[in-house]
């Protein structure tokens, strides 16, 4: 034994006696090297591994920097995790034939590595030019940080490269990729730093995280028209990348260019639905997001478009440029908007109300404040300088507003033919208090006025028609209105976050009212003049203060019956204001239909009773706006749904649709019949805490549990093969405890929408039983010796057969008695055995060839007696050599490849010892 070893009574090396070691060798006999074993031997250079080793546990040769060429033994079936993570000085590795799986972690870090060699004989692996593929060279898994290539084409027979593939390799200066390959994992090429050139094929839908993360010699790249997703970081520490183009289908990009210091601009094909180039800064489509300003945009200054309604995280950072920054009236600027600018100068920041405004605090620590001077609104430098976010500012300067000399008038664009007040001049938003719209103008145009945060005061013409989208959003000083009675149309949002405006406006002879007008509006009640014709449904949506709409009499379009809008001969329920004073509502008998939002955010509301007459009802509603509704009640003449027990279903009772919110339902067993579950059906049951699922379930929508914090065991009688995987995501999976039938419970739940929940059987809560009880429950065993339940804290009397199960729960450490023991043929988890105690026989099934398995997974175990299959086909030297426990070995006549003499096992012609006792 190597006097540096520390070796223990198993013939495990599990670490060394001076971390100093230059050189080692492992003593014949030793089977395995466990974890961790020369973690951090900085200095050791050299090292034989015996044939007799069969593992090397995880992490064994990390950080072992001064190791050059390890050649791995030739019974070794597996590299692990970490193994040679940060062998920073290993340049070859040979690997044997008998290695069937690589971890992709393996070799992480190995920054002088030049090949992998691997043998011939190797069924699952081979090695082309260094690189790692499988024997079909489908799958390219792992490419050398120093392999000899400086330009790879990867062959057309490659499907896959796997996770990291690329990770660290430090030669290659450019890849050609076939079109078979558009599925691509996380970190494929991340750091490789002399990367120049890369082509990513057409049909590739997304860049994963961190694919090109840390390719710092990148310089151009060109995506397909197919991809839609670019994940985080996907392109992170590209610094030589100058620009990028975004075809049209790419909709969702998270955080993607974070660390390209070289990107000057960023361009969105005209078609693409969800993202806009302006001038090279990438927006939202609606321009009310930056998603990005490039680091080296060139332009000096920029004035941030008065669209964007917040500023996140970072969105200004290592913007080398930049000297001069416009910032509008915002309400919301995350933390770290501008980081390591260290050319800005000024800020000019144009919110009037500091105090109110949710500014996080930390919002400017990224600016170098000490060269940067902060301008803000004329008489609110002592506001500024006591507010959290800006108390960081050394010089912080009011702009003057007398120094503009322009009027009112002048800051403003009109039409050429003065009929439209197109906008307020973005520069002069902050200085307009009060303006008197000239006579003429017919038309305030599209966020004509939005963030004007000074503007108290207008006057409108008597020619003003139309008020378009967004005209006055965000004028939240503006207190009084007086609109024309000329006025004929309000479009979405055009008064929505006036939060000063508190008055009716709404004038005699507007007939078209848009969507949420008033949005974020104190009003108490509206009235709707005689001369509407048009009310969009949401038009009052977000008026969270408002109590009751009052229609005309006179108006020939319009009703209004209890603080409620409904059109004329009120067959149609349109809009209930959120601050209703109605608790327990109840839809006029007239009614026949009612809109999808007439009940948005209705937070008063607690029951609702639907009139027999009702043609159509949108369930939806008692999921997202009746969020105290306890109770819904209809008649037994309805002819669309009925309730059974305060729970809405459909009316033939097949379909459960929605258990009130507040209802005061503890435990709900869904009756035997129904068949489907509706999305969110018992969405927001805070109280609910108990579900049985019957046999005839047989589809179940969406988050149908979604904030039902309190369920914690769900009885499941139905198919889990109908159901998605992903059915129960909503549920806190360390709370609720799932009970199946005993039928179900022994085939197990890998793959179905309980596989990650803890399972139990149904007669064991029937019994009585506590799943988190220590008490060790009996089982039954039935008459051919299989097991009838494999549940937590179970204990086995009779013998044990594992026939046709693929794999065991970590529970099998709670199986101590077992009299006799059957492992089959599909069993490849042998690992969770370990520990397991128990006196009786233990029997290798038919169909278990690999003896090497077999006995390994036998050789910590305590078992007295060992049965070997009959044809076992591949003997293993050492495989039970330490095991203590095992007393006698049987092997029949009839066994292919071994016969027992003597107390040994012997191959067939008695020349080899492959067991003693």
């Amino acid at each position: 034994m190597d006097t540096k070893l520390k070796i223990n009574g198993l013939n495990q090396v599990y670490g060394v006696v001076d971390n100093e070691v230059t050189e080692i060798v492992i003593p014949d006999g030793v089977v395995s090297i466990k974890p961790n074993s020369f973690k951090g031997c900085k200095r050791l250079k050299a090292v034989k591994i015996p044939e007799s080793v069969e593992t090397i546990g995880a992490s064994a040769f990390m950080d072992c920097s001064s190791l050059k060429e390890i050649v791995l033994p030739q019974n070794l079936t597996s590299i692990d995790a970490n193994v040679f993570t940060g062998c920073t000085s290993l340049r070859r590795v040979t690997i044997q034939e008998y290695v069937t799986s690589i971890a992709l972690t393996g070799f992480i870090d190995c920054k002088q590595l030049e090949e992998f060699i691997i043998s011939p004989a190797n069924s699952k692996y081979c090695s082309v030019d260094g690189i790692i593929y499988n024997s079909r060279k489908s799958i390219l898994y792992m490419v050398p940080a120093k392999v000899k290539i400086s330009d790879l084409v990867i062959d057309k027979k490659v499907k896959k490269i796997e996770k990291g593939a690329f990770r660290g390799c430090q030669t290659i200066q450019s890849i050609v990729i076939p079109s078979s390959i558009t599925k691509f994992n996380d970190y494929t090429f991340e750091d490789c730093k002399n990367l120049r050139k890369i082509n990513i094929p057409e049909g590739t839908t997304e860049i994963p995280f961190f694919f090109l993360s840390g390719c710092s010699s990148l310089e151009e790249i060109t995506l397909p028209e197919s991809l839609s997703f670019i994940l985080m970081k996907a392109f992170d520490g590209c610094s030589a990348l100058r620009r990028i183009s975004l075809p049209r289908n790419v909709s969702v990009i998270v955080g993607g260019f974070d660390g390209c210091d070289s990107l000057e601009r960023i361009e969105v094909d005209p078609n693409n639905k969800d993202y806009v180039s302006v001038n090279g800064v990438l927006y939202s489509k609606d321009m009310c997001k930056i998603i990005c300003y490039p680091s080296a945009h060139p332009d000096e200054t920029f004035t941030i478009p008065s669209t964007i309604t917040s500023l996140g995280n970072g969105v200004f950072t290592n913007c080398k440029n930049l000297k001069e920054l416009y910032i509008p009236n915002y309400a919301d600027l995350a933390e770290n908007i501008i980081s390591k600018c260290p050319s800005l100068t000024a800020i000019h920041i144009h919110i009037q109300d500091i105090k109110g405004a949710p500014v996080d605090k930390n919002a400017f620590h990224g600016v170098y404040t000490s060269l940067c001077t902060l301008y803000v609104p004329k008489g609110c430098a002592d506001d500024y300088r006591k507010h959290p976010a800006f108390a960081i500012f050394p010089n912080i300067q009011e702009e003057k507003q007398e120094e503009t000399g322009i009027s009112p008038i002048d800051m403003v664009e009109l039409s050429p033919d003065g009929k439209t007040l197109i906008q307020v001049k973005d520069v002069y938003k902050q200085y307009l208090i009060c303006l008197d719209i000239p006579e003429g103008v017919c038309i305030i145009g599209k966020h004509a006025f939005e963030d004007c945060c000074s503007l108290e005061h207008i006057s409108f013409p008597e020619t003003i028609e139309t008020i378009e989208i967004g005209a006055f959003r965000k004028c939240r000083s503006l207190k009084e209105l007086s609109l024309p009675s000329s006025l004929r149309e309000i479009q979405n949002f055009a008064f929505a976050e006036c939060s000063s405006v508190t008055s009716k406006i709404l004038p005699e002879g507007v007939r078209r009212l848009g969507f949420g007008i008033f949005e974020k509006v104190s009003i108490p009640e509206i009235f709707i003049p005689s001369s509407v014709k048009k009310i969009d449904p949401n038009a009052f949506r977000g008026c969270d203060q408002l109590s009751m709409i009052i229609v005309d009499p006179a108006n020939p379009y319009y009703a209004s019956f209890e603080g409620a809008l409904y059109n004329k001969d009120m067959t149609e329920l349109i809009s209930v204001p959120s601050s209703s004073n109605i608790k327990d509502f109840r839809i006029p008998d007239s009614v026949l239909s009612v809109s999808k939002d007439a009940f948005h955010k209705c937070i008063g509301i607690e029951s609702i009773r639907l009139n027999d007459a009702m043609e159509s009802f949108p369930v939806n509603i008692f999921s997202n706006d009746l969020v105290n509704l306890d109770s819904i009640i209809v008649g037994e003449k309805f002819k669309l749904y009925q309730v059974k027990d305060g729970v809405l279903y459909d009316k033939d009772g097949t379909e459960l649709i929605k258990m009130p919110r507040k209802a005061q339902i503890q435990e709900y067993v869904i009756p035997d019949g129904v068949k489907r579950i509706s999305d969110y059906a018992f969405k927001g049951c805070g109280r609910l805490q108990s579900i049985t699922i019957p046999e005839s379930v047989t589809e179940i929508g969406q988050n149908i549990f979604d904030g039902c914090k309190g369920l914690a065991t769900m009885k499941l009688l139905c198919n889990l093969i109908d159901l998605n995987w992903n059915t129960f995501d909503d549920i806190d999976k360390k709370k609720c405890k799932v009970y199946v039938p005993e039928q179900l419970f022994i085939f197990g739940f890998k793959g179905t929408a309980i596989e990650k929940f803890d399972v139990y059987s149904l007669k064991e809560l029937e019994s009585g039983a506590d799943a988190d009880s220590e008490l060790i429950a009996e089982v039954s065993v039935d008459e051919k010796g299989y097991a009838l339940k494999l549940g937590k804290k179970t204990k086995i009397t009779g013998d044990f057969h594992l026939e046709d199960i693929e794999t065991m729960s970590s529970r099998i450490y709670d199986y101590l008695d077992v009299s006799e023991a059957t492992f089959g043929s599909e069993m490849e988890e042998w690992s969770q055995f370990l520990g397991m105690s128990h006196s009786g026989p233990v029997y290798g099934n038919s169909g278990t060839r690999e003896v090497d398995i077999l006995l390994r997974f036998i050789s910590s175990i305590k078992v007295a007696t060992l049965v070997l299959p009959d044809d076992v086909q591949r003997r293993h030297i050492n495989a039970a050599k330490n095991n203590q426990y095992i007393k006698q070995l049987i092997v029949r006549d009839s066994c292919k490849l071994f016969s027992y003499v003597d107390g040994k096992l012997m191959n067939k012609k008695k020349t080899l010892i492959a067991f003693e006792r």
